[in-house]
């Protein structure tokens, strides 16, 4: 496995706000926050990053983060047009260890479009997760179905999964829960126009703050390519 050194991360990050923040109705200037612990497999190694993201119905212009040590920083990723403003981790900022980040209040300064600002907290807690190991992901005995399988992530509430080939997204990122067993089936005519190949495959768990799945408190990410004929 190898770790992503792009912001292909980012779009699965926004898929999952969009998950918890559906049932949310639209609020003049309002705004959530949240951090959460990424992980990632990297040589050999476990790393651990704290990714950022600020959420809003409402057009946002800027947001500042201010760390438990003091420490301010702007958040300069943003989708949707303002609605949403994130930081993924990177290994060129430095933002990788080896050890768990600290646990701490993070708070956000959110400005909006019409000039007004609030503030905003969430408190990075201290459960992460390890990187979910892929067990196989190759064509069923009956040439019906693409058949990903991947061993349980502990204190995992979820997982999402996504099938690239290239700049080429063939399964979007999607989110599953209670599954039993961890397998997921695609049709097989959904990839017979991007075979033969080398995908990547790449299975994120999650774990939410609290049992209102509204905002995350860990995420880990694996990634493998492997070939199908």
């Amino acid at each position: 496995m190898r770790a992503d050194r792009s912001n292909s991360l980012l779009s699965l990050i926004l898929v999952i706000l969009g998950f918890i923040s559906c049932d949310k109705v639209t609020v003049t200037n309002h705004a959530t926050a949240d951090v959460f612990i990424k992980s990632i497999s990297y040589q050999g190694n476990i790393l651990f990053g704290v990714a950022h993201s600020v959420f809003s119905y409402n057009g946002i212009s800027q947001v500042s983060l201010k760390t438990p040590q003091g420490d301010t920083l702007l958040l300069s990723s943003k989708v949707d047009e303002g609605l949403s403003f994130f930081k993924d981790p990177s290994f060129d900022s430095g933002d990788f260890n080896i050890n768990p980040p600290a646990s701490g209040l993070y708070s956000y300064r959110v400005t909006f479009k019409d000039k007004t600002q609030t503030v905003l907290t969430n408190t990075l807690g201290a459960n992460y997760l390890l990187p979910a190991k892929i067990d196989s992901f190759g064509i069923s005995s009956d040439g019906r179905f693409i058949v990903l399988k991947w061993n349980p992530v502990s204190e995992a509430q979820g997982y999402q999964i996504r099938v690239v080939k290239g700049n080429t997204e063939v399964v979007p990122a999607r989110s599953y829960y209670e599954l039993n067993p961890l397998r997921i089936e695609f049709p097989f005519s959904s990839f017979m126009p991007y075979l033969p190949g080398t995908f990547t495959v790449e299975v994120d768990a999650i774990l939410f703050e609290s049992a209102a799945h509204q905002q995350l408190q860990a995420l880990s990410v694996s990634k493998d390519s492997i070939q199908l004929q």
